[in-house]
């Protein structure tokens, strides 16, 4: 619910629609419909699809991302918000992410994500035993001084960093 009213703050649209990529079973999906926003998800796993659409009944997809072809899954080519929770680092291939994204994000949208930081507790703590500690299918470590760069290569511009604890 956290992270849907952060959205929504520095949000300027009505009627916001929203895609989470890797949504797993919805728990993001259910916060965004309780603060007013239209959900979508899409996850890698079948199971998690079939709670999110027969138990919660969002509209949501099995598919391999950034592979999603949204406008045959969900009739719409444009999103106001999309989101990535704690999945953006298990991508080998961030450039090829990032510009689906952008590609995927209306102009004036949002794209909020959230993963773990060299800038955290466990970076801040030991800073070697983070990056060779850190799991095998994590590909991109991120830090919120230096996320700027990469993303303004991808047509994105950072509006907010919240942090939550160790991984802001």
């Amino acid at each position: 619910l956290k992270r849907a009213a952060n959205i929504k703050k520095i949000s300027s649209r009505n009627n916001k629609n929203v895609l989470d990529i890797g949504c797993a079973y919805g728990p993001f999906l259910k916060a965004a419909e309780e603060t007013g926003f239209i959900p979508y998800g899409t996850d890698i796993s079948d199971d998690a699809i079939y709670y999110v659409k027969n138990e919660l009944r969002f509209p949501s997809c099995v598919s391999a991302f950034p592979k999603i072809n949204v406008t045959k899954e969900f009739g719409i080519s444009e999103f106001d918000v999309v989101t990535m929770w704690y999945v953006i680092e298990h991508f080998k291939n961030l450039g090829e992410v990032l510009t689906k994204v952008n590609s995927l994000t209306k102009k004036n949208g949002i794209f909020a994500f959230s993963t773990p930081s060299a800038q955290g507790v466990s970076g801040k703590r030991n800073k070697y035993n983070f990056y060779t500690q850190s799991p095998s299918d994590h590909f991109s470590v991120w830090e919120p001084s230096k996320a700027n760069i990469v993303l303004k290569k991808y047509g994105f511009k950072i509006k907010k960093i919240v942090s939550t604890g160790h991984h802001p």
